[in-house]
């Protein structure tokens, strides 16, 4: 069984910060990017539309905490 991306970023989903979602990014390296595509696709049978999960905008980029994905609040511009 591969890494259950979807189990994982409800989890997060749950766990971040009261704010409005327009204020969280999810940040994810290519790597994990492919895997997620592909997770969608064999795992879930949907899309495998990486530009969002669960309305929140995915970037590519390094988490910060050695995960596959980070949940991070955008900074006040």
């Amino acid at each position: 069984m591969s890494f259950d991306y979807h189990r994982a970023m409800t989890d997060a989903v749950v766990e971040a910060p009261n704010v409005h979602p327009e204020r969280l990014v999810w940040i994810m390296n290519e790597t994990h990017r492919v895997r997620y595509r592909q997770f969608l696709e064999h795992e879930m049978g949907v899309d495998p539309d990486d530009s969002e999960s669960f309305g929140i905008p995915i970037e590519t980029g390094e988490p910060s905490n050695g995960q596959p994905f980070e949940l991070v609040m955008r900074p006040v511009s």
